[in-house]
Formats: C-alpha cells, sequence, structure tokens
C-alpha cells in the first residue's frame, strides 16, 4: 500500500522500500545501493530478508538535510 498522505502516518509506521522511496523522491534502486555501501545513515528495519523504515527515521533524514541557503553563495556569475 502506497499511502496518498505520509502527513498521517506516525512515527512507529513502517514503510516498505517502495513507500520509502516514493516519499523521498528516489527509486528503491538508489535505497538499495545507500544501505549497501551505507552512504547516507538512513536507519532501516531489517526482519529477515524483509526492509523497512520507520517513518521517523525518515522525517529525521529529511530535516537533517533540509537547507536553507548554499555556502558561498552564486559565486561570479556573468550575465
Amino acid at each position: 500500500m502506497i499511502a496518498k498522505n505520509y502527513d498521517e502516518l506516525g512515527d512507529s509506521n513502517l514503510l516498505t522500500p517502495k513507500e520509502a522511496a516514493v516519499m523521498l523522491g528516489l527509486s528503491v534502486d538508489t535505497l538499495c545501493v545507500w544501505r549497501s555501501v551505507a552512504r547516507y545513515n538512513l536507519k532501516y528495519v531489517r526482519c529477515g530478508r524483509l526492509i523497512r523504515y520507520k517513518m521517523r527515521d525518515l522525517r529525521e533524514f529529511i530535516a537533517t538535510r533540509t537547507q536553507t541557503h548554499t555556502a558561498g553563495g552564486l559565486g561570479n556569475v556573468s550575465e
């Protein structure tokens, strides 16, 4: 089941990799690579061969990567 409104889900809800990918705007393959190479500290739950993501961890992941500006600005931009 792909949730239509992730805001309605509680922090302890578990999402499939497909649901997590949709929420993050990524492909399932990207999440798989991130898990394999530990590219980001995105927590997940493994139960046997099944992978699930806690809603709380996905929200935290997004919050820690939210930017308000870019370092250094635009630099020398010619028109």
